[in-house]
């Protein structure tokens, strides 16, 4: 997976080949040939881990166990976006129709309408009429990055970007 993917050698980039990597849970109580397709988060592991184990979640933990959704009582993601950083070079943000990676390094913002070019191959950022659809996923990206404490405030470049 993400060998040559969009250009890239290694696994350390916001394009699919690298960030959707399967995840599979099996136990007991656990639904058998069930298959879902949904936002999780690596974190999801820890609350996950400590459900199986009997063990309380501490209230530092902020993210969800995916026993539910691996039972099958649950159908959905308790994620409307989810927010990923990499270092000081990478930031993204994905939702159920789009993806916004940011690379504030290099200068570059990146949008892909993921519904429509799930290879992302078609970058929507310079595209005047996505203008809007950035804005409301960067507030949510601003939100969602306060939200894991990333201190990395890549505001004025994203707005700076539009200004060239």
């Amino acid at each position: 997976m993400g060998v040559g993917d969009h250009g890239f050698t290694g696994k350390q980039n916001m394009y699919d080949a690298s960030m959707r990597a399967p995840l599979i849970v099996t136990g007991p109580n656990m639904k058998k040939d069930f298959q879902i397709d949904e936002f999780v988060s690596l974190q999801d592991i820890v609350p996950t881990s400590l459900e199986i184990a009997g063990a309380p979640k501490p209230d530092y933990v902020d993210f969800h166990s995916l026993l539910p959704m691996a039972a099958g009582q649950a159908n959905q993601s308790a994620y409307d976006a989810v927010y990923v950083a990499y270092m000081d070079t990478q930031r993204m943000i994905i939702n159920e129709k789009y993806k916004m990676i940011i690379y504030p390094v290099a200068n570059v913002v990146r949008l892909y309408d993921i519904q429509n070019d799930p290879w992302e191959t078609n970058d929507l950022a310079s595209d005047t009429d996505y203008k809007q659809v950035m804005d409301e996923l960067f507030l949510e990206f601003r939100k969602l990055q306060k939200d894991v404490s990333d201190p990395m405030d890549v505001t004025t470049f994203y707005e700076n970007f539009f200004a060239n």
